[in-house]
């Protein structure tokens, strides 16, 4: 129990013992945490910068890896609010989507007279739905994918942000850092050294298609039309799928089995595991969340690799699909 005692340097004095020492220089205060995703794709820097762009100014910052009873409590709140409004919490997968990569920690600070710092950085920051963000926003300008993969979190207000903030680096670094009120800057040697651009959920659908298309080749009575699907999957899955032209390559990937060709006949009356899976991922649409749970174990038993990343893009990305119809910056 010692490691979770260690991960939870906060008690529920905490804001009120910082409100009572710092008073007035506690209300400028927000508190942003740059999720894994994020950090695996080397957007920690600008993420900063355009903080520092918009006023808000750290004064600490970290490389953290959340324990999970942290997690809990970071995102309490989240949880309540959504199993309130009747939606579906990925709590489950968040740990370990935390395992991934590290997060970057910051207690930030506005002007010297901002009552609303905190308010202003969850505009900033836009909806954790992806289909909801607009230009200005951070998850649309570094394209958030879903609720779990959304590129960063931040306090609702003030007492929010020393609380959370307080939760990973303790009452005293917190203490120390208002005391400070001086510019904090983040240890380069701490983050991956080597970025990695992440792959859509498209992207790896699309990779599954064409790799069993390949395998099933031989077994296909309907060779051409076959070809010629591969081919549509191979130009959506070379390019972006978060360009302008995003909606157009979505709709190509699904336009064969939207009719009923010669393919999609044979596909739907065959009952081997790939012909099954093919099927059922050529219709999205008609995505059942049962399939969607068991979908990376079931892609595994087919003899496809998929890394953690991928895994976890597939897992947090159901119900996402046919929602993000915006075009990327």
């Amino acid at each position: 129990m010692v490691d979770v005692i260690d991960a939870l340097p906060l008690d529920d004095g905490a804001v009120t013992r910082l409100r009572a020492r710092h008073g007035e220089h506690c209300t400028p205060l927000a508190f942003l945490l740059v999720r894994p995703d994020a950090v695996r794709q080397g957007l920690s820097w600008a993420i900063l910068d355009e903080l520092r762009r918009e006023g808000l100014t750290p004064l600490e910052i970290g490389v953290v890896r959340p324990h999970p009873r942290q997690l809990e409590e970071l995102y309490l709140s989240t949880q309540i609010r959504m199993a309130k409004a009747g939606q579906r919490p990925m709590w489950w997968y968040m740990p370990r989507y935390y395992e991934l990569a590290p997060a970057v920690a910051v207690l930030l600070t506005g002007g010297p007279n901002e009552t609303g710092a905190a308010e202003r950085l969850t505009v900033l920051k836009g909806p954790a739905n992806p289909a909801q963000t607009r230009p200005g926003q951070l998850r649309y300008r570094y394209r958030s994918q879903n609720m779990l993969m959304s590129i960063v979190h931040s306090s609702e207000d003030a007492d929010s942000a020393i609380r959370e903030a307080c939760l990973f680096f303790g009452e005293q670094r917190v203490d120390e850092a208002i005391s400070r009120r001086c510019p904090a800057v983040l240890d380069a040697a701490e983050i991956p050294a080597v970025p990695a651009m992440l792959p859509t959920f498209h992207q790896i659908v699309a990779a599954t298609q064409i790799a069993l298309l390949d395998r099933l080749q031989p077994r296909i009575e309907c060779r051409r039309e076959a070809v010629m699907v591969r081919t549509a999957l191979q130009q959506a899955h070379g390019g972006d799928l978060t360009d302008p032209v995003y909606r157009r390559r979505t709709r190509a990937l699904r336009a064969p089995w939207r009719y009923a060709s010669p393919l999609r006949e044979e596909l739907s009356s065959r009952r081997d595991p790939e012909f099954v899976y093919l099927t059922w991922s050529m219709q999205m649409s008609q995505t059942a969340a049962t399939f969607g749970d068991g979908v990376v174990g079931h892609l595994r038993n087919l003899r496809v690799d998929l890394d953690d990343w991928a895994e976890t893009v597939l897992v947090s990305g159901w119900g996402f699909h046919s929602l993000i119809e915006r075009t990327g910056p």
